[in-house]
């Protein structure tokens, strides 16, 4: 080629220097034919094998190029060549002949749309429509060939489409004169002048092939009897030449793809020809594309099931073989085409006794062998999964149909209808899942099955897993995402046998750094499949995913022996935990995809019969305490997708996790003390009710009268807007509840947020004083998700219409069901007031009165009985106030804070670590004097820093750089410190309670090191149990023997792991704690018993806050605050939705009652440090006012004071502005400033 190259280049430079602008004479034009001629052997020759097999110009091309590109660059020759030779008579077959080869490989589109023909005002297209409609040879097949390539765009088929009406007319009547004709003159390459009658007909064929894209010229060629010329076409034993057969079938597939004529050529015999063509690549090519194109209509299918058996065998085993050619348009066809052979059952036996199954899967193995960077461009191996699965799929629905069969029988129903062996079988994915879920809870779908055996005796299961570990950290794009659909059903299936689920158990050292992808085992590849961490994956593929981890937890235990199901039991316990396959299961419960949530529980369901360390996790969680049991009232109802099985496998979770039958009314007792309870209430509050209502609909004079005759009167409590408020809320109250009988979706009148008192005339005379106090309101009752059931009024009897009465009693009966201990004994209910009972009082119980509480403790010395310092605490850590705030210059922000006690235990000083890397020390913030100095420690941000407990060493961590870590030694008692030792590789440490030791953490490792020496004790390396939290910080508990890093305790003095906690909760971060007591830990919001291990409760009030804490210094008291939240990314949309406001707080827990809250502190801004002085009288915070990104960045540091209420306004507080100049290294440099 690259000497074709160099000819044709040499020829145009020839005509550049003797033809270019030259005036046409007889010797001239002699020479510039010469020329062209010339040109057009050199073409020819290079061109004959992509002449014969135009498939080939993928590959072939490259080869090519640079001829073409010679050709087609020089825009000065072709601009000649179209718009001056072409049409010229004695020049137009010539040029004609060189623009047949350049469209052979270059789209013709670029031509017509670069050069125009102008000499006889008329475009390239129309003027090689006239030459073929004159049909003089050599031109007028040249005109063919050139508008085949041009009619490839649908476009121009319409735009020319009378035109192509009147083509086809003509050229299949060409044909039928040129079929059977002998061709004396055909030499054995390609050559357009002489031109053969059998490229004649080439070239027409190719027309028809770009033709069939139109429907109307379709349709058009069926009624001009081409069907005709394709049984001809398709004969080799007729035509005895492998072009022309090439063609016609070409041609055939292309027509069966979009017309539904395979019953014609069917029962025409068309099979039986096609299946005598020679075992070549290209023949065989081209009679896979007839099968793929046939067997896309539903009706050829039919037919074919109806040839006779020989016949069949033979198609299939025709498409088997087209798997061996090398050649990918081959094997492309062969397997689309399988993909519908195994969709019958008479296909799907001739396929099973051909061994499809094993030729299928040796082809897949050598591809995935060698296809290392999937992008969902292979179509061959997307298409050859398809039929693997497609396999599955119809062998479980027979299997399914004949289990049926079988329970049919066994129990007297009736049977369903026979499988026919030409009937189709169901492509619908929810079918698959219902039968192979029929099939699992029957036992029928065992590891023996022939089928999966033969699947795992092939080592397929090795070699797709392989294939879905090795793409983990590619993008799939198009249709990627239905074919890691298919692997997944594959699995589904396949795990039935429990060798399967061990090769899934086996560990694998796979791991991608670039994309941070770690799999363990091939069980977790389908977790981070549930958990969306690889792949693009969408709800089909994570449903199938979770289908393939629920067969895996519940196996079949029947087959196999006592030992073995305790080892897989075991196996797939420690994969689960390996790659916290809980957490992702639970997640799936928590999202709005309904019609996943069966499946879910379902998984749960095995896992607690593998564990019973899972059913005590579960049983505190919210889930399991009225979200599930919502969940399957509304499943009972059918508002779900896959409401049956919801309520079938969620019933029965709930049953083994809390033992607990689901019923609609879960406490018995309760709802009969309800019933049983007398409903009275006072008719005043129903009077002004009712006066309220008439005043917002206008009706003042009737207002007036009912306030007159019953004696009423109004006590403004709030300023007009708030009346309106409220009266518009009692209003819509009261409509709502005129539309039904019973208020059984309405919450009590204290969330409306009602500013009016009413008092009678006799309340009012006789009351001393009007109290202007409201007490606030909180939530009394659950919102019922029952429908409210509407009735026509015509049709309810007279007896059963709704009164005013009947309305307010079951109002207030709907309350007082959802009181947590309902009384059937109490005074009068309120229509305004918001209804509690009150809890039950116990005389060893200390009341709530502190007045009372004291008096009592005359009896009860222990704080006046059961729960008295709770109480106490509830009083004293409920309030704080706002002393002091200190805010940082612009650009230099505090990152943390610390309270340290030097001169006054009495009055502590606050010391400061600053986004530039320094320390600062102010003097006791309760003096009137507030002074500061700093100390350069790193440069950049400071993320911890602490103190030994004798104040004597100092350790502090920045955000990057090195040092990262770095111990210090205090040199006075101010701010001034010497540097002792660095770790460079440490992104956090702390010291133990003893001082002897230090914990560094490195990722999900924790390094324990010697204080005095500095030398590494021991590395604590979790490996594959490792979280991989985001965020880790390792911790000593108080007694130094033991490290919670990664989720994960160890034994300090061996380097032993003790216990992997699984991670429930958080993905951001492991925030561990130890409680001082040693009893339980906190691990984020998820509260773990140190004895057993077991989780203790799941408390959701410290879910915002868990990331920022510090304990009291006896451990009874925690504080929690809200971290800043994460900016946004900025995403493009038409109409951004609108992001609630982030809910900022400090929320303080009582530890001793199981962290219940005591109270929360609402705050303008999220915190990054909080810290409580050696007293607890005091709590600072720091907090960013501004985000990270905004210049100027500012931030703050607020002081509290710990049991007293807030009497200044925040925004009105007194301000201290952090002042100080940047100490050199001799020394600090001291700032007074007064207040």
């Amino acid at each position: 080629m690259i000497m074709g190259a160099k000819k044709i280049e040499d020829l145009i430079k020839l005509w550049e220097k003797k033809c270019k602008g030259v005036r046409l004479t007889d010797n001239t034009s002699l020479l510039l034919t010469q020329i062209l001629t010339k040109m057009c052997g050199v073409l020819e020759v290079g061109t004959e094998k992509l002449f014969i097999d135009p498939m080939e110009s993928d590959d072939y091309n490259k080869s090519l190029t640079d001829m073409y590109k010679v050709v087609t660059s020089n825009r000065e020759f072709m601009r000649w060549l179209v718009g001056t030779y072409l049409v010229k008579e004695e020049f137009t077959s010539v040029s004609m002949r060189i623009l047949c080869t350049v469209v052979l490989n270059k789209k013709f589109d670029n031509v017509i749309n670069n050069f125009k023909i102008t000499a006889d005002g008329m475009d390239l297209l129309t003027f090689l429509i006239k030459i073929a409609v004159q049909r003089e040879e050599p031109r007028c097949s040249y005109a063919y060939a050139m508008l085949s390539r041009a009619m490839d765009s649908e476009h121009l088929l319409e735009v020319y489409l009378q035109a192509n009406i009147m083509l086809i007319s003509i050229l299949i009547q060409d044909m039928h004169v040129l079929k059977g004709q002998p061709d004396p003159g055909r030499k054995k390459y390609y050559c357009l002048d002489p031109i053969t009658k059998s490229t004649q007909q080439v070239f027409r064929l190719r027309f028809l092939i770009y033709a069939t894209h139109n429907t109307e010229l379709r349709e058009l060629m069926i009624k001009l009897g081409l069907m005709d010329l394709l049984l001809y076409y398709c004969d080799f034993d007729k035509t005895q030449d492998f072009q022309l057969t090439n063609e016609g079938m070409q041609l055939l597939s292309c027509l069966l793809y979009r017309l539904p004529q395979g019953t014609e050529f069917v029962e025409r015999g068309g099979i039986q020809k096609i299946l005598h063509t020679p075992n070549k690549s290209a023949p065989m090519s081209f009679v896979a594309g007839i099968f793929a194109g046939g067997f896309m209509t539903n009706h050829m299918r039919f037919i074919t099931c109806h040839l006779p058996y020989p016949i069949v065998m033979k198609i299939v085993s025709y498409l088997l073989s087209a798997l061996d050619i090398t050649r990918l348009v081959c094997i492309r066809y062969a397997t689309l085409a399988l993909v519908h052979t195994v969709g019958r059952p008479l296909l799907l036996k001739v396929f099973d006794e051909m061994y499809g199954l094993i030729v299928v899967f040796e082809w897949v193995k050598k591809e995935l062998e060698y296809v290392k960077d999937f992008e969902g461009e292979n179509e061959n191996v997307t298409v050859a999964i398809d039929v693997l699965e497609r396999y599955l799929c119809h062998h479980v629905s027979l299997k399914a149909h004949e289990w049926k069969c079988i329970n049919a029988k066994s129990t007297g129903e009736r049977p369903p209808d026979p499988i026919q062996p030409d009937e189709e079988f169901s492509k619908e994915l929810g079918n698959f899942y219902d039968d192979v879920d029929l099939l699992h809870q029957e036992g029928a779908l065992v590891g023996n099955w022939e089928v999966v055996r033969q699947f795992h005796n092939l080592n397929m299961i090795k070699y797709l897993l392989n294939f879905l570990i090795a793409t983990a950290h590619l993008k799939p794009q198009r249709d990627a995402k239905n074919f890691f659909v298919k692997i997944n059903n594959i699995f589904e299936v396949l795990c039935c046998s429990h060798d399967v689920i061990q090769l899934l158990s086996e560990p694998i050292r796979s791991t991608n750094h670039a994309e941070g992808i770690l799999i363990l085992c091939g069980i977790n590849m389908f977790i981070m499949q549930v958990g969306q961490k690889v792949h693009p994956t969408d709800n089909k593929q994570r449903y199938s995913a979770l289908a393939v981890i629920t067969q895996c937890v519940c196996y079949s235990k029947a087959e196999n022996t006592i030992k073995k199901v305790k080892f897989i039991k075991h196996t797939v316990r420690q994969c689960l935990r390996l790659c916290n396959g809980l957490q992702v299961i639970l997640s799936v419960l928590t999202q709005p995809n309904d019609y996943m949530w069966w499946s879910a529980c379902k998984a749960l369901i095995g896992m607690v019969y593998n564990d019973e360390v899972v059913a005590n996790i579960l049983k505190p969680m919210p889930l399991f305490n009225g979200l599930l049991q919502e969940m399957l009232k509304n499943a009972e109802k059918g508002q779900y997708e896959n409401s049956k099985k919801l309520f079938t496998y969620g019933s029965k979770l709930l049953k083994i996790v809390t033992g607990k039958e689901f019923s609609r009314n879960a406490n018995v007792e309760k709802m009969e003390i309800v019933s049983k309870t007398k409903i009275n209430y006072s008719e005043n509050e129903l009077l002004e009710l009712i006066h309220e209502h008439l005043q917002v609909k206008g009706l003042s004079k009737s207002a007036e009268s009912l306030l007159q005759e019953g004696k009423l009167n109004c006590v403004i409590m709030d300023t007009c807007k708030s009346q309106t408020t409220a009266g518009n809320d009692i209003a819509d109250l009261y409509n709502s509840a005129s539309q039904s009988t019973a208020f059984t979706k309405w919450n009590c009148p204290g969330n409306s947020k009602i500013k009016l008192k009413w008092r009678s005339t006799e309340e009012v005379s006789n009351s001393p004083s009007l109290s202007s106090e409201h007490t606030d309101s909180g939530k009394h009752g659950k919102e019922s998700s029952t429908p409210l059931e509407e009735q026509p009024i015509a049709t309810t009897p007279l007896e059963k219409q709704p009164t005013l009465d009947k309305l307010m009693v079951d109002y207030l009966e709907e309350q007082h069901s959802h009181c947590e201990t309902p009384m059937s004994a109490r005074p009068k209910f309120s229509l305004i007031e918001p209804h509690s009972c009150q809890k039950p009082q116990y005389k060893w119980n200390a009341p709530y009165n502190v007045a009372h509480r004291r008096k009592r403790m005359e009896v009860f010395m222990s704080h006046g009985g059961v729960h008295g310092k709770s109480y106490d605490k509830q009083i004293f850590y409920g309030r704080m106030r706002v002393i002091k705030t200190v805010e940082c210059p612009e650009d230099i922000g505090f990152s943390q804070i610390k309270f340290r006690q030097l001169d006054s235990p009495s009055n502590p000083r606050i010391q400061f670590a600053t986004c530039e890397g320094r320390l600062s020390l102010g003097s006791e913030f309760l003096n009137s004097m507030f002074r500061m100095s700093s100390f350069l420690c790193h440069n950049c941000p400071i993320t911890s820093f602490s103190y030994s407990k004798d104040n004597q060493m100092m350790i502090s961590s920045g955000a990057w750089g090195t040092p990262r870590t770095c111990l210090w030694h205090c040199l006075l008692d101010d701010c001034i410190f010497l540097a002792k030792h660095h770790f460079n590789h440490d992104s956090h440490m702390e010291f133990s309670q003893s001082n002897d030791k230090l914990v560094g953490t490195r990722g999900s490792n924790a390094v324990i090191y010697d204080t005095a020496t500095y030398k590494k004790i021991v590395e604590l390396r979790p490996g594959v149990l490792k979280n991989i939290y985001k965020n880790n910080q390792a911790k000593f508990d108080h007694s130094d023997k033991l490290v919670l890093s990664n989720g994960i305790l160890w034994d300090v003095r061996s380097g032993a792991m003790i216990h992997k906690f699984d991670k429930i909760g958080k993905e951001n971060g492991c925030y561990g704690r130890f409680h001082q007591k040693g009893l339980h830990l906190l691990i984020n919001n998820v509260m773990w018993d140190m004895r057993t291990f077991k989780l203790m409760k799941i408390i959701e009030d410290m879910e915002k806050c868990c990331e920022i804490m510090k304990y009291t210094s006896d451990g009874d008291i925690l504080f929690g605050a809200t971290p800043p939240a994460p900016k946004p990314i900025k995403v493009f949309t038409i109409e951004p939705k609108p992001q609630p406001p982030p809910h900022y707080m400090i929320r303080t827990f009582d530890a001793e009652r199981e962290y219940k809250t005591i109270t929360t502190v609402d705050t303008r801004w999220g915190m990054n440090s909080i810290d409580l002085d050696p007293a607890d009288c005091y709590l600072a915070i720091s907090a960013p006012t501004t985000d990270v990104d905004d210049i100027p960045y500012k931030t703050l540091c607020r002081v509290y004071e710990i049991g007293r209420g807030s009497s200044v306004d925040p925004a009105d507080e007194c301000i201290d502005y952090y002042d100080e100049e940047y100490m050199p290294v001799g020394g600090p440099i001291k700032l007074d400033r007064t207040l």
